[in-house]
């Protein structure tokens, strides 16, 4: 009686090449996407931020009657209760502090000058 060998046949190193290719190909083009993500996360946080400011800067000049071109200080709105808490008073993108004076009527602006870093309406 003869018997049958069944040979264990594996992945060639072509194909294990192929797929590896692949998933190297796949886990770039995530990481840039996580990247820009990032970014595009950043700039509306500052955003957000900066109209935040815009805000607390227009309530305090109009409940005390101030004429347009008024410098605010930050720490005028903390000590009237218009802003609470100090840590939303950087730029997400690498911590930069915004300035300590404001102007009413003027659109607070991020201190790095990134594009689209801006005073959303």
């Amino acid at each position: 009686m003869k018997t049958k060998i069944h040979y264990i046949r594996g992945f060639s190193l072509i194909e294990l090449s192929i797929v590896l290719a692949v998933l190297v190909i796949f886990s770039g083009a995530i990481l840039l996407n996580l990247k820009t993500l990032k970014e595009i996360n950043q700039a509306k946080e500052c955003s957000r931020n900066l109209f935040m400011i815009k805000q607390a800067v227009n309530n305090y000049c109009q409940d005390n009657s101030l004429p347009y071109g008024t410098a605010v200080q930050v720490s005028d709105l903390y000590s009237h209760g218009y802003l609470n808490s100090n840590d939303f008073l950087a730029c997400p993108a690498n911590n930069t502090p915004y300035q300590n004076s404001f102007t009413y009527g003027v659109n607070p602006v991020c201190p790095n000058g990134i594009a689209n870093h801006t005073c959303s309406e």
